[in-house]
């Protein structure tokens, strides 16, 4: 019984309405390693909107195999400025690789796989994840390389 319990748990779409710093680090876990193309991302300045839709792998499901992605669309509110680092947001056919969520003076910075970055400028922490569609099979999980040990030796 409890494994149909754990199952139907997994199946959720995962859904959150950021609300305070905790609820982003959630959010920046959820979305780690999330496959991002330039093309899906869009800043409305007249809306204060931010918005991408990213390719998220299912770190809820454990070791368990398929392993998945979903489609999730990441929006900010609030929005004042947009300013990218180590991207061109005109080269709409690259693809990023979302290591991690920031929040910080009054900005988030989405931080990317091969030093890139996008700072949202914003006036209030007010953004939302949210699963859309079913989930797909993938071939890999992605992997990350330990850390070297302060003592280690060359």
């Amino acid at each position: 019984m409890a494994r149909r319990r754990d199952i139907a748990v997994r199946d959720r779409p995962f859904r959150v309405r950021v609300e305070s710093v905790e609820d982003l680090e959630t959010v920046s876990a959820m979305l780690q390693d999330a496959i991002v193309p330039v093309a899906e991302t869009a800043w409305r300045p007249r809306e204060g909107r931010f918005a991408m839709m990213a390719q998220r792998f299912r770190w809820e499901d454990g070791a368990a195999r398929p392993w998945r992605r979903v489609h999730c669309a990441f929006l900010v509110e609030r929005v004042r400025a947009a300013r990218a680092s180590g991207l061109d947001p005109a080269d709409r056919g690259r693809m990023l690789e979302l290591l991690s969520i920031g929040h910080g003076d009054g900005r988030l910075d989405l931080a990317f796989a091969g030093g890139a970055t996008l700072r949202l400028s914003i006036g209030a922490l007010s953004c939302s994840a949210d699963d859309i569609g079913e989930p797909w099979p993938v071939p890999a999980r992605p992997e990350h390389p330990e850390p070297e040990s302060a003592d280690a030796r060359p």
